[in-house]
């Protein structure tokens, strides 16, 4: 079943998560939890950025927050399109920032976004990918509302 980004609806959680003495904000797309796991949907991917103006918790100021922000939209804008990945979440904290997708091809996604870090100046976005089948990256930080 490919997800066309028009059938995904949005319904976020956020939920704190502390690994190793820091804390981190998850911030997810819990209505997935209605479609998952999309099978085509198999590779997990983070993206992830090195802050730069962190506060003595971790996590990015004020004006770094706003940048990531468009970051963020046009990551989502270019790796969504087409139904090339699903966009699930975010984790921020620990100095660091990662957007969480899934995807069918992450060969095709590795060429999209050396291409894209070329264009980033002041960030070098960090490409980690995983099989998933079942999506349990997502289903560990994001919890379930469905309840089962």
């Amino acid at each position: 079943m490919k997800v066309d980004e028009e059938v995904i609806q949005e319904s976020w959680s956020i939920n704190k998560l502390t690994k190793d003495n820091k804390v981190f904000l998850l911030r997810f797309n819990a209505w997935l939890w209605n479609v998952l796991p999309v099978e085509e949907y198999s590779y997990k991917l983070g993206i992830a950025i090195n802050l730069k103006m962190v506060d003595s918790s971790g996590f990015p100021s004020a004006d770094e927050n706003k940048q990531l922000g468009k970051i963020e939209d046009k990551i989502i804008q270019i790796f969504q399109t087409n139904g090339k990945s699903i966009f699930v979440g975010t984790i921020t904290g620990g100095g660091i920032k990662e957007f969480v997708f899934y995807a069918q091809d992450p060969d095709n996604i590795k060429v999209e976004l050396q291409e894209f870090n070329k264009k980033m100046g002041a960030y070098d976005l960090q490409l980690n990918i995983q099989e998933d089948i079942d999506w349990e990256v997502f289903q560990t930080l994001c919890p379930n509302p469905l309840g089962n």
